[in-house]
């Protein structure tokens, strides 16, 4: 069986086991956005892909008792682990060390998402990126670059349940790439990413 970490942090993220997922957003009152990602988790678990005892919720940051909410939710509280606040540096250190970084975000009528320094740092840790889109719409900015570079998949709450599956179906994509050791990055298109490239 494969293993999986979730990071999760407002700035960063902590990693040890064999697939770490590392995400931002919830402070900004999403905390809904991440538990699509933990029903995915819940069903690998309970499917037999995932082993519960080496699946680590790594949070770092000031919003912990909430993520612990979410985890719980889909009764992967024992999973948790809550570092608090962490530096800059770490922070950085941490992302290197993720298998998936995770963010969050919403595109809804009214209120249209960003792109945000958050997803161009992503990019420069050339790791998976997993954005989980609160709203009623459908086709957000991360989407179009996600897919377009190939480094990773959007979640839209606007896509129903076709985007759970797919969000679920990527997850356990990862998982295998992990455990068959081929590149996490497998498929990404690099000129692509390179007209993304951080701003300076």
């Amino acid at each position: 069986r494969s293993s999986i970490m979730v990071g999760y942090e407002s700035s960063g993220v902590y990693h040890t086991g064999t697939l770490n997922i590392h995400g931002a957003g919830i402070a900004e009152g999403y905390p809904d956005l991440e538990s699509e990602l933990m029903r995915a988790l819940r069903q690998l678990v309970d499917e037999g892909l995932l082993d519960q005892s080496k699946l680590q919720l790594v949070y770092a940051g000031s919003q912990g008792e909430v993520f612990e909410e979410v985890a719980a939710a889909s009764g992967l509280e024992a999973c948790v682990e809550n570092h608090g606040m962490v530096s800059r540096q770490e922070s950085i250190r941490l992302q290197l060390s993720a298998d998936i970084l995770l963010m969050a975000s919403w595109h809804m009528t009214g209120r249209k998402g960003i792109l945000t320094g958050k997803l161009f740092g992503y990019m420069m840790m050339n790791k998976p990126v997993v954005c989980c889109m609160s709203g009623d719409l459908t086709g957000s900015d991360v989407k179009v670059v996600l897919d377009k570079t190939g480094i990773g998949f959007c979640y839209e709450q606007a896509g129903g349940q076709a985007d759970a599956e797919a969000l679920k179906a990527f997850v356990m994509e990862i998982i295998d790439r992990k455990h068959t050791g081929r590149p996490l990055l497998e498929g990404a298109h690099p000129e692509a990413i390179n007209a993304y490239s951080y701003p300076d």
